[in-house]
């Protein structure tokens, strides 16, 4: 006779500020029977699905417990909201739950006036177009411009969540470096960077006698960092 489980006390934990030291961000569960005893499978794996999917194994379970570190190449798609679900494969049976928490994915999180912003991420994607004058709307604050203007055009990219902000040079090149620059567009993009004094004034000019730092993100997964004149009309690299 088949077993049939239910998984239990499941939790997708974030390490957030403690990614820092080296602590992955991992997936950790207890594997029990339905007459209330555990179960031991090895290995355990840990499924992401989605729009892709994305395995990390998370070795024996222990007196029903695993844990699984997640894969970095999984912790991508996370950023980009490509799962929904997580399968946990143990001893031959099927453990689907619901992927209802997003997690911070390896970032720690500032806050401001309720304003949240990841203090250090990797390419979500890209914004409308916009010459180097970011102007925006804010619902609960009316007109913004230049870098608040670049963090509420992120927010509203549908990649992305409400901790995006205008990526920095240096985010690009850890992206990079990551994979994250892999299929995050169908076509090579170049797209407005932060993090750098070529800034079009701090974002509010749009005359072409200026310039603002830029990047070309390509489908292969390399960059090319450029200027390019303020009424350029480009995407803002959003990270997160």
């Amino acid at each position: 006779m088949t077993r049939i489980l239910v998984l239990t006390a499941v939790v997708l934990a974030s390490v957030a500020l403690a990614q820092s030291a080296g602590a992955p961000l991992t997936y950790s569960g207890l594997l029990r029977q339905v007459d209330g005893g555990v179960f031991d499978a090895n290995p355990v794996i840990v499924s992401l699905r989605g729009l892709s999917t994305c395995d990390s194994d998370a070795g024996a379970s222990v007196h029903g417990y695993f844990s699984a570190a997640i894969e970095p190449t999984c912790r991508v798609g996370l950023r980009r909201r490509q799962f929904d679900s997580v399968a946990v494969l143990a001893g031959g049976h099927v453990l689907l739950t619901p992927l209802t928490q997003v997690p911070a994915a390896d970032r720690a999180v500032g806050s401001v006036r309720g304003i949240s912003v990841s203090l250090s991420g990797l390419l979500c994607g890209f914004s409308a177009q916009t010459e180097g004058q970011f102007t925006a709307a804010r619902p609960d604050a009316g007109p913004v411009s230049s870098y608040q203007a670049a963090k509420v055009l992120c927010e509203r990219v549908t990649t992305c969540g409400s901790a995006a902000h205008q990526c920095s040079r240096a985010e690009l090149e850890r992206s990079a470096q990551a994979g994250a620059l892999l299929g995050v567009a169908a076509t090579a993009v170049t797209a407005w960077v932060g993090g750098d004094e070529r800034n079009c004034d701090d974002w509010t000019s749009r005359a072409s006698t200026e310039s603002g730092r830029s990047a070309q993100i390509r489908t292969s997964g390399s960059l090319a960092l450029w200027t390019s004149d303020c009424g350029s009309n480009l995407a803002i690299a959003c990270c997160e």
